[in-house]
């Protein structure tokens, strides 16, 4: 998996895809901006990489658009931007409903009780954090 945060244009992250996938690597969180869905659209049926995305949304509007147009693959609901554990598992139950995976949002200490009994889980997201002085 490769995190572009958003930083992208829809051309260079149509290159950074293409590359990626050229690499092995399977999914591309947060390529372009969150607000762009045909560049999310347009991306995925062009490259075929995997596209994940949601941790900057407080609803499920998004997912909803999202998955109709088949442009994600995987939603990212944050645990306190989507409005705390029931919300949360809604969002989940929603993006089941879309066969959309579900990848959690960066709370490993929640994520495995809140992917319990959801059908629609792949991975957990993981990023070990470096602490200040060790480089």
């Amino acid at each position: 998996m490769i995190d572009a945060n958003q930083s992208l244009d829809l051309a260079k992250a149509m290159s950074l895809a293409e590359a990626a996938v050229d690499m092995n690597i399977r999914c591309f969180e947060d390529p372009i901006h969150h607000q762009h869905y045909d560049g999310y659209q347009i991306l995925k049926q062009k490259t075929g990489i995997a596209l994940t995305m949601g941790e900057r949304k407080f609803d499920t509007l998004p997912l909803r658009e999202l998955s109709k147009m088949n442009a994600i693959d995987y939603w990212q609901p944050d645990l306190l931007r989507i409005g705390a554990v029931g919300k949360w598992r809604k969002s989940a139950v929603l993006a089941d409903s879309f066969h959309t995976r579900v990848l959690p949002h960066y709370y490993k200490n929640y994520d495995a009780s809140l992917l319990q009994k959801l059908r629609c889980l792949t991975i957990m997201h993981y990023t070990k954090w470096y602490r200040s002085g060790v480089f």
